[in-house]
């Protein structure tokens, strides 16, 4: 339970991170 919920907070940190450096890009 503890692993599959890090996993998801892990993913969503990366989506928002690429989300960031895309718009900086920009």
């Amino acid at each position: 339970m503890v692993l599959s919920g890090m996993k998801y907070e892990f993913h969503h940190i990366l989506c928002l991170t690429w989300i960031l450096l895309s718009s900086d890009k920009m």
